[in-house]
């Protein structure tokens, strides 16, 4: 038996948020587009043409809905203190 405490890591796949870009707007065309970033699950356009305002789309499918916990990628056993958990917080059984 060991003394170290121990704890079961779980991975799951990375969630992914996608964005559509409407079919007007060619998103790698740096003459159309001056800059575009994602913020809170928001995708931010910024055109070259001042006059047009910032675009901001929503995803169609957000990377808090696309998570699947049903079964994680990985497992794996570490050493409870790799994840910030001491001796001192174990559960009694």
């Amino acid at each position: 038996m060991t003394t170290q405490l121990k704890v079961i890591r779980a991975t799951y796949y990375p969630p992914a948020s996608v964005f559509k870009i409407p079919k007007t707007i060619d998103i790698e065309d740096k003459s159309v587009v001056k800059d575009y970033w994602v913020r809170y699950d928001e995708l931010c356009i910024v055109f070259v043409d001042e006059s047009k305002d910032m675009l901001c789309i929503q995803p169609c499918k957000s990377a808090s809905e696309s998570q699947d916990y049903k079964h994680p990628e990985n497992l794996e056993i570490v050493d409870a203190d790799e994840e910030g958990i001491s001796d001192d917080e174990e559960e009694e059984e």
